[in-house]
């Protein structure tokens, strides 16, 4: 799990790298938009391709546009991220792209706001699809190596038009939401209580029903080795 191997299968579920910031409770995306969402910087081949095919398509319902904001030289502006949330939480799908690294931490941000995740070469010993019942009840994955962007809009368009899917899809994201992700745990971390509740998941042979919502477990306490307060 992320930097700790506690399986002899290489399972990676990383954990934000900062608070969840503002009121997640008062975000609400339970209706159909028939909405696609993707906004970001181009900064590899993949973000490229995506924005590049989009750039042709005449389809309202996908909303893909570059984000020109350089805020890792001037910081965010006021509002902008209110307004990615405000968009991620009209849309019924999000694309999400890999990034310079193994996984995209904008994932946190589509799952509370009740989006499905379209993962594009994202999914590398992608640890949450070994917890999933059906991880196709919950996210869409490709590979640019082995499908077309043709290919990959033509599924999620046809994922749009099947609204009792899409409702389906992400009640089951709001439950996931609710199970590992809706804690005030700032007085430990988020990524410890999230790591605990991975190795009980472990520990539990991959059963999720074996597992509390509780915020601390016995689990974080003997990693941090501090076994004299269980």
């Amino acid at each position: 799990f992320a930097g700790n191997d506690f399986c002899d299968i290489p399972y990676i579920v990383p954990t934000p790298l900062g608070p969840q910031f503002g009121n997640q409770d008062s975000i609400k995306n339970e209706t159909f938009n028939n909405k696609v969402f993707w906004s970001g910087a181009i900064t590899h081949e993949t973000r490229g391709n995506v924005l590049s095919f989009y750039n042709k398509v005449d389809d309202k319902r996908f909303n893909v546009s570059l984000f020109e904001e350089t805020i890792y030289r001037d910081g965010f502006k006021t509002g902008t991220y209110e307004t990615y949330l405000n968009n991620l939480s009209k849309s019924d799908v999000v694309y999400m792209l890999r990034g310079d690294r193994i996984w995209t931490h904008t994932f946190f941000d589509v799952i509370r706001c009740g989006c499905i995740p379209i993962m594009i070469n994202s999914m590398n010993d992608y640890g949450w699809e070994n917890i999933f019942t059906n991880v196709d009840d919950y996210v869409l994955r490709f590979d640019l190596r082995e499908h077309s962007m043709e290919h990959i809009h033509q599924q999620v368009a046809l994922l749009l038009e099947d609204k009792e899917r899409v409702l389906y899809m992400k009640n089951n994201i709001r439950k996931f939401h609710d199970m590992f992700f809706k804690h005030n745990c700032a007085a430990y971390g988020f990524s410890e209580f999230l790591l605990a509740k991975l190795v009980e998941i472990y520990k539990n042979d991959f059963d999720i029903n074996k597992i509390d919502n509780k915020f601390i477990s016995t689990e974080i306490l003997s990693l941090k080795g501090l076994d004299s307060k269980l």
